[in-house]
């Protein structure tokens, strides 16, 4: 596992053009329509999900996200990048 937990812009960059990382904006719908980095996949619930604390909730919870972050190629081989707020280049 990499310790590296911030990215320059080229960095991510680099990676996006190699194909080693998933982006994900965990921006809301609307903003992420607006513009976001190319390729990037927007997963607002990333922050907003919440759960009960019972054993079915939280394997609600483990599925939802499972079903989402395969969905949008995450794998043990890729790296995860998320991003929020004002870091979306148009």
């Amino acid at each position: 596992m990499s310790e590296k937990i911030l990215y320059s812009p080229k960095e991510l960059s680099d990676l996006n053009d190699k194909k080693e990382v998933v982006i994900i904006d965990v921006r809301d719908p609307l903003l992420y329509k607006e513009g976001h980095i190319e390729g990037a996949f927007n997963i607002h619930e990333v922050f907003t999900y919440l759960s009960k604390s019972s054993l079915e909730e939280l394997e609600k919870l483990r599925n939802f996200f499972y079903d989402k972050f395969c969905g949008v190629g995450i794998t043990n081989e890729k790296k995860v990048i998320f991003y929020a707020h004002n870091l979306a280049q148009n």
